[in-house]
């Protein structure tokens, strides 16, 4: 997204008034504007503003490889995707934050997206997107993250139809709100191919219970089973041979380093989630 500077009318007073908005095109910008109670009468795109000297020392000092020419935006977003052990989003996701109106760079991380378009739709006057934007990433995780599924798009009929009942019910809506953005990535408890487990949003909300019993009556999607755990080996084998004592401290040397290692490298292996 770029920096528009816009000078105008207002709407309603008639005066002269200038105000920046961060949009994908000079059109957005001028919706924006009107938005505020501007009429525009000229629109100027800004040079980016490069990134200050306390950002590069930053990201220096960890160590983090700056690509040429990045601006400040940007290099805010990498330095946010390290604190946070986060992955850039992918262009599907950034196409939900434009939809939405939500600002980012291209190297924001997807958790950061998650959480910038909801903190957007909860904002008053946005609850039909907020409901209907909720009610599709549970429908994301009913058909397990594929693509290849007959709903695209929280602006799909089929959602709409559910949003319709859901809107009328505040305790839903104020359920919906009670959610960081990061929780609509995955719901439930999961496990990574490492075994370890994850906690994503709650299924046990009042929204989350009556937008998956809808999903399923209207769509007829079957919830997929949790990851069963590992049975354990029950087989009878013969009694080990003692095994002599420094080769028991190596072993157990192993398995400490094995334990050290923290549970944010073991979830980096993922893909991405839906």
């Amino acid at each position: 997204m770029a920096q528009y500077e816009v000078q105008g009318l207002g709407i309603t007073t008639g005066r002269k008034r200038k105000k920046v908005y961060r949009a994908s095109s000079e059109e957005e910008a001028r919706q924006l504007a009107y938005k505020d109670g501007t009429e525009a009468e000229s629109i100027t795109e800004l040079p980016p503003e490069p990134p200050t000297e306390m950002q590069l020392e930053y990201a220096n000092g960890i160590g983090l490889k700056i690509p040429e020419g990045v601006t400040g935006a940007e290099l805010s977003s990498l330095l946010t995707n390290e604190e946070e052990r986060d992955k850039v989003a992918t262009e599907r996701h950034r196409k939900f934050a434009e939809r939405y109106g939500v600002q980012f760079t291209k190297y924001t991380g997807k958790k950061t997206l998650f959480d910038s378009i909801q903190a957007h739709l909860t904002e008053t006057g946005n609850e039909r997107d907020m409901l209907s934007w909720f009610t599709y990433r549970i429908y994301r995780q009913l058909v397990k993250g594929k693509l290849n599924v007959p709903i695209e798009s929280p602006d799909d009929a089929a959602i709409q139809s559910i949003v319709d009942e859901l809107i009328e019910d505040d305790s839903i809506i104020k359920s919906v709100r009670r959610y960081n953005g990061r929780d609509l990535i995955w719901f439930g408890k999961w496990t990574t191919p490492d075994g370890y487990t994850v906690q994503g949003g709650s299924e046990r909300t009042m929204a989350y219970k009556k937008a998956e019993e809808l999903l399923k009556a209207k769509l007829d999607i079957v919830k997929p089973a949790a990851t069963p755990a590992p049975k354990p080996n029950t087989s009878t084998r013969a009694k080990p041979k003692e095994v002599a004592k420094s080769e028991t401290s190596g072993c157990l040397g192993t398995f400490l380093f094995i334990a050290a290692i923290p549970t944010s490298i073991a979830l980096s292996s993922l893909v991405d989630l839906i």
